[in-house]
């Protein structure tokens, strides 16, 4: 397999989980070519028209692409077009565009070109209201309609069930090539919360991010494993190789299926009797009926972000209230634990000034704090207001100091005594929590956990900050250890600290999805674990196989242990004697 050329063995990071094995399709974008020409008055007639037939094709597609993204994804997904549709009609876009042609007597594609590159350049501006992350859905835009002023054919003839492999591709992209049943994605960049990732997650194709190289590497036909829950990317593998990748993707395929069955009306709990509440992490409803088969005790964590990363721009609270309403009313009799907008870092920035770095700068709640009336009292309201449906947790980002958590509770109580004014239905308690993802927030854990009703701990930022570790930094990928013996510590203090003020602990962050660490999560005592719904069936049935006791003596041992790889090895080694059915998803590296 793969011919002379040796296998290649490529890290990126996980975008959309499940496996993926086929024949790579190189998808390469042609960049439109920005000629300059002065026209003679006679042509200027001619040029508007050929503008206006292009922005009228260019509506017809993005119209197209609406179409299949409400019948393949949903409709969230469906709106990060709709607001390109509505980029695409600004009367600023092209009555000015129009405008110019006739004044500067240039032709249309070099005008397109200044008025998009210009609005890009507005947007880096801080006083710019629009997001930095937008910026990749006005370059989609602004190429679509030079393509379209040029006759260019829109490349979606992908061949089936291929693997795209491509720098980057645009969510217009990924949902064209969907009717191309396409296996899998393998890309040199793009973010783990993009909007093509989102689609991707939506469209459940395997996405690996981040490989900076899968493009000069891989070949037209070339054969390909994509390995979404790992981040790995093997190309040309050998036939031992593609042997276990087979085996692993149909164990897992077999797996999942035997414990949807076996383990869905099955309580979470150990055999003596322990109940762990395990709840999954959710990002779009339409996802709600596969969580309720997965056999979830509810949402742990409901990532409110999509709700605007898909339309660009925020949205009432009615709106928001109807979506939250939808989600607790589904959930029921279960809790939803929705989490405030959650933004910056790797996601939407609401300023487009460029931090030097994004992670230590505006985000979550610092955002929420410094723009109320436009994001958080209507957020808020309309949390408060889907409690009268159902239960509700509400859950803080990114609160690094009892100052944020004391400002947010002024705006909390003025929303409750406002909604209570008017009439509005609340429930008589809607409990408030705190995510624990920065180092500060661990080590104030005993008075944060006075304030609040529980907490939840996200290791994925908490790890990065306490390891001073990037974790989409290819250079240090390896030094972010979800095991190091800092991080054992740190989970520890957390959950001692808010057990010793009554207040429960939850953990949602990507190592709640991993089976090797159940055991230890266990045994240092969380009560509530929130994972991706595909790995949920899996860890109910590591609980399940858990003595609480047993769990307890190993994690006092494990955080003696100086090493990760001690403890990595120790945790194999619970799991392999407890576990003994052979595990795909625990896939050490070969």
């Amino acid at each position: 397999m793969g011919g002379t050329k040796p296998e290649v063995r490529l890290r990126g990071i996980p975008g959309s989980p499940g496996i993926a094995i086929g024949p790579a399709f190189l998808f390469e974008r042609t960049r439109p070519h920005i000629p300059h020409r002065h026209l003679a008055l006679e042509e200027l007639d001619s040029e508007v028209a050929r503008f206006r037939e292009a922005l009228e094709r260019s509506e017809r597609e993005l119209r197209k692409i609406i179409d299949i993204a409400r019948q393949k994804v949903d409709p969230e997904a469906a709106a990060i077009f709709e607001a390109q549709l509505l980029m695409l009609r600004d009367a600023h876009v092209y009555e000015h565009i129009e405008q110019r042609i006739r004044a500067e007597r240039l032709n249309a594609e070099a005008i397109v070109h200044e008025e998009f590159e210009a609005f890009l350049e507005r947007m880096r501006a801080p006083e710019d209201p629009y997001w930095d992350e937008r910026a990749a859905d006005v370059r989609d835009v602004q190429e679509r309609l030079l393509r379209n002023l040029q006759k260019g054919r829109l490349l979606s003839d992908v061949e089936d069930s291929s693997i795209v492999v491509a720098d980057e591709l645009t969510p217009a992209d990924l949902v064209l090539f969907s009717r191309r049943n396409i296996r899998g994605v393998a890309l040199d960049f793009g973010g783990p919360t993009s909007h093509t990732v989102i689609i991707a997650r939506s469209l459940r194709v395997p996405a690996v991010l981040g490989l900076h190289s899968i493009t000069d590497q891989a070949s037209p036909g070339d054969l390909l494993i994509v390995d979404g829950y790992t981040g790995r990317v093997i190309l040309r593998p050998t036939q031992p190789t593609l042997r276990l990748y087979r085996r692993r993707q149909r164990l897992i395929e077999q797996r999942l299926r035997a414990q949807r069955e076996e383990l869905a009306q099955l309580p979470a709990q150990t055999r003596c009797g322990r109940r762990i509440w395990l709840r999954a992490n959710l990002e779009f409803r339409e996802e709600l009926p596969f969580v309720a088969e997965q056999g979830a005790d509810g949402i742990g964590l409901y990532r409110s972000e999509p709700l605007f990363l898909a339309r660009g721009k925020f949205i009432s609270e009615e709106e928001q209230y109807a979506y939250y309403r939808e989600i607790v009313q589904a959930v029921r009799p279960h809790v939803a634990t929705l989490r405030l907008f959650d933004v910056g870092g790797d996601k939407v920035l609401l300023s487009t000034y460029r931090e030097p770095n994004p992670f230590l700068g505006w985000r979550g709640v610092r955002i929420l704090l410094d723009r109320p009336e436009e994001l958080l009292r209507p957020q808020l309201r309309a949390i408060l207001r889907s409690s009268a449906h159902g239960s509700v947790r509400l859950l803080i980002p990114m609160v690094a100091s009892l100052e944020e958590l004391e400002r947010f509770y002024a705006h909390y109580e003025r929303a409750l005594a406002e909604l209570r004014a008017e009439g509005h239905a609340i429930a008589e308690r809607v409990p408030v929590g705190v995510m624990i993802e920065v180092p500060s927030a661990a080590v104030l854990i005993d008075q944060i956990a006075e304030r609040v009703n529980f907490v939840s701990i996200g290791t994925n930022d908490l790890i990065q900050y306490l390891l001073a570790v990037d974790r989409g930094n290819d250079l240090v990928a390896n030094l972010y250890q979800e095991f190091h013996p800092a991080v054992l510590r740190t989970l520890k203090h957390i959950i001692d600290g808010a057990h010793q003020k009554g207040v429960p602990v939850a953990l949602c962050g990507e190592m709640a999805s991993n089976p090797l660490a159940t055991v230890l999560l266990v045994g240092l005592g969380l009560d509530e674990l929130s994972v991706n719904p595909v790995m949920l069936p899996e860890i109910k049935r590591t609980i399940r196989a858990i003595d609480y006791e047993e769990a307890r003596s190993l994690a006092a041992e494990l955080l003696q242990l100086p090493h990760t790889a001690q403890i990595e090895a120790r945790l194999r080694a619970w799991r392999e004697a407890s576990c003994p059915e052979p595990d795909p998803f625990v896939f050490e590296d070969y």
